[in-house]
């Protein structure tokens, strides 16, 4: 399949929302929401910094292949797909 042909992003997308319902499903800690589209994905998270790591950590460990990373607000201020939230 070549990378961006219709077929290749259903296959993505159902393989990410198989990854994230696992991901999730046995953490104390979860976020309040969790919105992706495509490769990006925002979430709410209101258990702290030191959690967050964690989570962070956790996801990051569960792929080879699949790597996050976190991009915080500033200043009341969240760049995200080209608007700022």
């Amino acid at each position: 399949m070549v990378v961006g042909s219709q077929p290749s992003v259903v296959v993505a997308n159902f393989f990410m929302e198989d990854f994230e319902e696992r991901a999730l499903a046995h953490l104390a800690y979860k976020p309040l929401c969790w919105f992706r589209c495509v490769d990006d994905t925002f979430i709410i998270w209101p258990h702290g910094t030191e959690n967050l790591e964690r989570f962070l950590d956790h996801f990051n460990e569960l792929h080879r292949n699949i790597q996050f990373f976190i991009e915080m607000e500033r200043v009341d201020h969240l760049p995200f797909y080209d608007i700022d939230i």
